[in-house]
């Protein structure tokens, strides 16, 4: 899966230029260009600071390419990403995507996962306020939807938060929202996305969920992965697509990193895809969507791999 690698090393540059990386601006760590550069955004989408998680990842991991490892200038930016996301911190320790004052449950979870992480992996203490935002996550749901792979990220990033910190109660929090996930797992296999179930979406639930079973391999999350692998599988064809019918939300984006943890045949479908450049991939898509998807992109690498440090 030597594509992984090369996909993630041609967006990294990409990455960085949607960076404000003058340490001297008032936005040094801002990663929506749109925001900080163009003007155009009356406010960050935290959702795009997710690519401090990527860039401590690169700095951390030595292989083929990637001359990124060890430059203190990249760790820099990692962290100074996850400055920039705190200081946009709600008072009540929420983050917005949408709009000001969204107090968005999405962005919250994913962008709280690769902060918490981005620390984690670079080994610098987080701020006291973190707090606030694990007390948030922990109290809230997704209020519209039953939304899965959200409900997963915040599991991840409660679970993640509690190794940091050492706060016994996120990882409270964090089960509890394992156990809404399974309880609510159809029993064809599919997690909930908007009251159905999503091909695109459940690849990414797949890759949280493996994830937390790294960190708690709980019997009954193990369980409903497995009926989870058991739907999806026979839904992707021989180069990773699949069709639009039957899918809750149309999703047409497919995260490797849950079958690199499983080792899932799969994963042969998405190499032959992507060697015959008919798979959606990171460089086709746009800016806020390439972020998340080149992250899982570099996880599944790592994995596949066995060159690095990912946890």
């Amino acid at each position: 899966m030597d594509a992984l690698r090369k996909i993630v090393l041609s967006q990294a540059p990409r990455l960085l230029g949607l960076m404000d990386r003058d340490r001297h601006s008032r936005t040094y760590g801002c990663c929506e260009r749109y925001y900080w550069h163009y003007k155009l955004h009356d406010f960050p989408n935290c959702r795009f600071q997710e690519i401090g998680e990527i860039l401590a990842l690169l700095y951390k991991n030595d292989f083929e390419g990637n001359r990124y490892c060890g430059k203190e200038k990249v760790r820099a930016w990692a962290l100074a990403a996850a400055e920039f996301w705190i200081e946009w911190q709600r008072p009540g320790g929420s983050f917005d995507e949408a709009y000001p004052n969204e107090h968005s449950f999405c962005s919250t979870a994913f962008s709280t996962l690769s902060a918490v992480r981005t620390w984690k992996l670079l080994g610098a203490k987080p701020p006291d306020r973190l707090a606030k935002t694990g007390k948030w996550l922990s109290k809230k749901k997704n209020e519209k939807r039953n939304i899965s792979n959200q409900m997963a990220a915040a599991a991840l990033a409660l679970h993640e938060l509690s190794l940091l910190t050492g706060e016994g109660d996120h990882k409270l929090a964090a089960n509890a929202k394992i156990d809404r996930i399974v309880s609510e797992q159809h029993k064809s296999g599919y997690f909930l996305e908007y009251d159905g179930g999503d091909t695109g979406y459940q690849s990414v639930t797949l890759s949280l969920l493996m994830r937390f079973l790294e960190l708690d391999p709980r019997y009954d999350l193990k369980e409903a992965v497995i009926r989870g692998f058991k739907w999806i599988e026979p839904r992707i064809d021989e180069t990773g697509n699949w069709s639009a019918a039957g899918n809750s939300r149309g999703a047409r984006f497919l995260f490797p990193n849950g079958f690199a943890l499983k080792k899932n045949p799969v994963l042969e479908r998405i190499e032959r895809g992507l060697a015959d450049n008919v798979l959606l991939h990171p460089g086709w898509m746009d800016d806020r969507y390439a972020i998340g998807l080149t992250l899982d992109y570099l996880l599944a690498w790592l994995e596949l791999s066995g060159s690095g440090e990912k946890k």
